[in-house]
């Protein structure tokens, strides 16, 4: 870990101090004890109306900050949460381990999550108003004007959240509590998956598409260690014949390093489309007991989770498509088009075709688009065979559908947490 920095972060810091079976070596600046300890801080998108109590660290309820304009006007505000530590965070740089909470936080919460960029105001008194007004600036959110939003969670998910948090530190501290090696994963590839996650909720406001790609490469990045990978190892049986018979004779030499060039390609291939086929063999099999009446969107988030029962009267008659009213291998084809959609975006620099970047009440799980490249193909050969009509199951698939971000981050969480959960088990009967 490093012990001076330049007002910047490196997340593998925040790993090393969320971890209690690291002894790190900076700086004591401190003398904490179980009564004395330092508070640092989160800062959410959300006020949390109450203390979240864990083992070693609490989470207290937020405090509202008021972020004047230069007018004046009060068109924003900060939540701020102070978190009073461990006792053994009595160092330097004790913001290290709010880094590490902050994506364990977006995890589960699902939320955009955020901690202050060094440890100045840590201290053991909470902020002053000053103080908490400077560490809201780094998230503040709009209450006044366009983009406004309320902030106010109904209490049901408040509940849901703390649960949620308390369970994945629960796991956290099972790995960091044995050095059992049988897992498939490490304690630190966990919190990269969190932070992989943690970056997509940040993004997806200023950058929808980058923020949706950080979503699937968060999964990706637990996938590759769940479902296992097609062994390219094996060679074929006469590999050695003809490697011999290749120093003799230059016809055989050159068909032989053709052979070469090819199986590489080929095995790249190949390579490329296991990791798909993991990908979505990881989402379907850890999501096969998700309730999906718990994606969010702001009107669940608002009324709590009954909302579609307590005002069946708002929600549109047109039936919702949802991952229940989907077979297997529909909902697989889905999943494989959103793999290749980070695929694009990242190696090809291609926009995703996402038109919505948020969900509603009435369309929580997908969106469907207009496929013109489709439909071009369509109007070609309605043409050809001198047509003016076309059925409407060719104008169906002249439509793409997509996985809404809401819905993506529900899958990463329940999958990830289910996979952990499954490897503990296993390791424990």
């Amino acid at each position: 870990m490093r012990q001076f920095t330049q007002d910047d972060n490196q997340f593998k810091d925040g790993i090393i101090s969320f971890d209690k079976r690291k002894h790190v070596s900076l700086f004591k600046i401190h003398e904490t004890s179980e009564n004395e300890r330092l508070y640092s801080y989160l800062i959410l998108d959300f006020e949390l109306p109450r203390d979240i109590v864990l083992k070693d660290f609490t989470i207290q309820k937020s405090i509202e900050v008021d972020i004047t304009s230069t007018s004046g006007l009060i068109r924003k505000k900060a939540y701020v949460s102070p978190v009073k530590m461990p006792e053994r965070i009595n160092y330097i740089n004790s913001h290290y381990f709010t880094l590490g909470l902050s994506s364990v936080c977006s995890f589960a919460f699902e939320r955009p999550v955020l901690t202050t960029k060094n440890d100045n105001y840590n201290n053991f008194d909470i902020a002053n108003d000053y103080q908490l007004k400077e560490i809201g600036l780094e998230f503040p959110r709009t209450i006044a004007g366009p983009g406004a939003k309320g902030f106010r969670v109904h209490i049901d998910i408040i509940n849901l959240w703390e649960n949620r948090l308390k369970e994945i530190v629960d796991l956290l501290d099972i790995l960091t509590d044995s050095e059992n090696s049988g897992y498939s994963f490490s304690y630190e590839d966990i919190m990269q998956s969190f932070r992989l996650i943690q970056l997509a909720h940040i993004n997806k406001k200023e950058d929808f598409d980058l923020g949706y790609s950080f979503l699937i490469a968060g999964i990706e990045a637990i996938s590759q260690k769940a479902i296992a990978q097609i062994d390219f190892s094996k060679k074929h049986e006469l590999y050695n014949d003809w490697k011999k018979c290749s120093k003799n004779n230059d016809i055989v030499k050159s068909l032989f390093e053709e052979y070469l060039k090819i199986k590489d390609y080929v095995d790249s291939e190949i390579k490329h489309r296991d990791l798909t086929k993991r990908f979505i063999k990881f989402l379907t099999f850890y999501n096969k007991n998700t309730n999906w009446d718990e994606v969010f969107h702001d009107d669940l988030l608002t009324e709590g989770l009954l909302y579609r029962f307590k005002y069946p009267n708002e929600i549109s008659v047109m039936p919702e498509l949802s991952p229940n009213s989907l077979g297997e291998d529909e909902f697989s084809n889905i999943i494989k088009g959103t793999y290749k959609l980070r695929s694009d975006f990242f190696h090809a620099g291609k926009a995703l075709p996402h038109n919505k970047t948020s969900n509603s009440s009435n369309n929580r799980y997908f969106e469907t688009i207009n496929n013109l490249k489709k439909r071009e193909q369509l109007s070609k050969l309605m043409k050809k065979e001198n047509r003016v009509e076309s059925s409407y199951e060719e104008w169906s698939k002249t439509t793409d559908i997509l996985i809404t971000f809401e819905l993506m981050s529900n899958m990463a969480r329940n999958s990830i947490t289910n996979y952990i959960k499954s490897e503990i088990q296993g390791i424990a009967k």
